[in-house]
């Protein structure tokens, strides 16, 4: 996991490159999440804990090359490669738990100097997140596009940085994509992971795959393509998009619909798994309506999402583009992580949005309610972003969240367990209970 093929055949091209052009960049970001709720924790029923408080410093270098001369690209080819590293780690955590709560220690997977936040976030101090090679040739109306190694996935549910390759091929209006994942990872100030396997079973690894064939003309886009991890589910995608106006910028109207209907299937050791305090089951369906319009530099929006049964036990947890223009990780860590529970099982999600850009500084705000059969969540951000020039950018997001936990269930980072086994089960909630999951999360950033 640790060395890429990508990596090794960068240095082999190296060698032999009649050309070669290189630019080097590089910066630093802080990151930091300020909860509201600072009551103890408690894990015995009712199940109490805070939004966690912390922060993070990284730095970022990388060198991208181009190893063609004016001729080669000049006659349709390009072959092009990255090299970049990421370092750094929490530099302080207001989260931590006394080592001494017996009960908690029981119920959690507590490492790294007992900071759940350490664990959930910043795993890692150290990633080597882009090494890779893209090449790209173009006869006429075809092209053809090779990418191996490890970069930016561009994978609409498996988001991050991804180890593997993919295959483009594109005509006309037509586009025929093949993606192999075996590997992925957070190279972020507020994420920082090396490179690990989201869905694997024992000492296998069979990966991540999607097979995408796409039409698009006069701003209707249709694809109907397919997801899978072999272990894990199979999942048909339709999704249909309309634009009025592809061109757009910020002058004018536009509007952009896009429809999302997934349907995953289980295979038979995955359904038989718990995810997210229910049993994964044989599958489920989730319908996802997404609608935005632009008036110069205005827009506004609405959204749904629903899943019929446990639909994003295995599929949509790690990379989802269909839930909308919101981060779905802003509970509290201590819960999946600070997952969402829209992405639980027979949850119900609905959203608006208004935001505009105004030269240097944009902002939105969004209004969202869910509701679950595990808890009801409401929420409004409000994200402000100050680009002073090029270089230096400055993202403030206010949010007030409030979630209502139902009887039964449980708050734990575990995202696999049953809620009715012991040592959950004595811990479950005996009423409903409502908790501030409000919090500031704060990025400035310098790039050079």
């Amino acid at each position: 996991m640790k060395k890429t093929y990508g990596s090794l055949a960068l240095l082999a091209l190296l060698n032999s490159a009649q050309a070669f052009d290189y630019q080097a960049h590089g910066g630093v970001e802080f990151f930091t999440k300020i909860g509201f709720n600072n009551q103890g924790i408690n894990a015995q029923s009712p199940n109490i804990y805070p939004t966690d408080t912390w922060g993070s410093v990284v730095a970022r270098a990388q060198v991208d090359m181009d190893f063609l001369t004016d001729e080669q690209k000049a006659s349709g080819h390009s072959l092009t490669g990255s090299f970049g590293v990421l370092g750094g780690g929490v530099i302080f955590d207001l989260t931590k738990d006394a080592s001494g709560n017996k009960t908690y220690s029981e119920l959690f997977s507590v490492g790294r100097g007992d900071s759940i936040v350490g664990k959930e976030y910043i795993a890692n101090n150290f990633v080597i997140y882009n090494a890779y090679l893209d090449y790209t040739t173009k006869i006429r109306d075809h092209s053809v596009e090779i990418k191996v190694g490890r970069y930016k996935s561009k994978a609409q549910f498996h988001s991050g940085f991804t180890q593997g390759f993919e295959i483009d091929y594109a005509y006309k209006n037509f586009n025929l994509w093949w993606f192999s994942s075996y590997g992925r990872a957070f190279a972020y100030s507020e994420w920082l992971y090396d490179f690990y396997t989201p869905k694997k079973r024992g000492n296998t690894y069979y990966g991540v795959h999607i097979f995408k064939p796409s039409y698009s003309a006069y701003g209707f886009f249709i694809s109907p393509w397919l997801q899978f991890s072999p272990d894990f589910y199979f999942t048909p995608i339709l999704e249909l998009g309309y634009d009025s106006n592809p061109s757009f910028q910020n002058n004018g109207f536009r509007s952009q619909t896009k429809i999302f209907f997934m349907s995953p299937f289980h295979t038979t050791y995955a359904q038989q798994e718990y995810r997210y305090q229910f049993i994964a089951g044989k599958g489920g369906q989730t319908l996802a309506i997404q609608q935005r319009f632009d008036i110069n530099n205005f827009n506004f929006g609405l959204g749904w999402y629903q899943n019929f049964g446990n639909a994003n036990a295995h599929f949509g947890t790690y990379g989802n583009a269909a839930i909308g223009p919101w981060d779905f990780w802003t509970n509290t860590v201590y819960d999946f992580g600070a997952l969402t529970n829209a992405l639980t099982k027979d949850a119900k999600t609905g959203y608006v949005y208004v935001g505009a850009t105004h030269g240097k500084f944009s902002w939105d705000i969004l209004g969202r309610i869910t509701h679950a059969i595990r808890a009801n969540e409401y929420a409004i951000p409000l994200n402000l972003t100050y680009a002073f020039n090029d270089n230096f950018k400055i993202w403030l997001k206010l949010e007030w969240q409030s979630i209502t936990m139902h009887k039964g269930f449980v708050i734990n980072d575990k995202t696999g367990i049953n809620p009715d086994e012991a040592p959950y089960k004595d811990n479950q909630l005996k009423a409903s209970r409502t908790d501030d999951r409000s919090h500031i999360m704060m990025n400035v950033s310098y790039s050079f």
